[in-house]
């Protein structure tokens, strides 16, 4: 949650989803903490569309955790675009499925 729920300004831009994965691979190497990092993608995130079923991808995290019942008003718009995976791999195989989404991606 604490990727998720970090203040915006922290993100590192990266071009390529590979990119970010070998910034989180050399972080945890080095044991030097977390990142952020996105793409430039623009986030509408009433509009996101399902993300279809890849093996180690979880959902939703808005809805896993409970969705309007459970999530606090001010973190809806935060939360909704979250999609929650297992690995790395997962999240680039994720976000090749739906690059124009926007979704923000966490392991």
């Amino acid at each position: 949650m604490a990727a998720v729920l970090a203040e915006r300004w922290q993100d590192v831009l990266v071009e390529a989803p590979e990119t970010a994965k070998n910034i989180v691979e050399e972080l945890r190497r080095r044991g030097l903490g977390r990142a952020a990092l996105v793409t430039n993608d623009v986030i509408e995130a009433d509009a996101l569309p399902p993300h279809p079923a890849i093996d180690g991808l979880a959902g939703m995290l808005f809805d896993l955790i409970g969705g309007e019942q459970a999530v606090p008003a001010p973190l809806r718009d935060i939360l909704r675009p979250v999609v929650l995976v297992e690995t790395l791999d997962v999240a680039i195989a994720a976000w090749r499925s739906r690059p124009e989404n926007g979704a923000r991606i966490v392991t």
